[in-house]
């Protein structure tokens, strides 16, 4: 088998996880806050005000990228995939620095090596 013919399946996945956690993000902001790294509360108005534009961006993303592969062009949701990197950057920026601690931050560092790995062989 052909690795390059699972680009496909590996650009669909970026794309609906991205949707998904968007999705998740802006519907349930204080559930997503916890997976996150920073723990909001219902009444936490300044930190809701930061989770839930993460969703619209993470949503963005995803649709952006899924459209670009559902036109067939890997190329140019590699290339998003690869832009969208700020994001996880400065999520573990910032929950290091809410937090104080690198623990919270490893999941956003990870995830942020393994969508930077994708967007690098599908724009390749």
């Amino acid at each position: 088998m052909d690795i390059n013919a699972l680009k496909p399946a590996i650009g669909y996945l970026v794309a609906t996880f991205l949707t998904t956690a968007g999705l998740t993000t802006i519907l349930n902001p204080i559930l997503r806050s916890k997976n996150f790294g920073v723990t909001a509360r219902p009444g936490d108005r300044a930190t809701l005000a930061y989770i839930k534009p993460m969703g619209a961006r993470d949503l963005s993303l995803g649709l952006t990228i899924g459209m670009f592969m559902y036109r067939g062009d890997q190329e140019s949701a590699g290339l998003v995939t690869l832009m969208a990197l700020g994001g996880p950057v400065m999520d573990a920026w910032a929950v290091w620095s809410y937090n104080g601690r690198l623990k919270e931050a490893w999941p956003h560092i990870i995830g942020g090596c393994i969508v930077g790995a994708m967007g690098t062989w599908l724009a390749g």
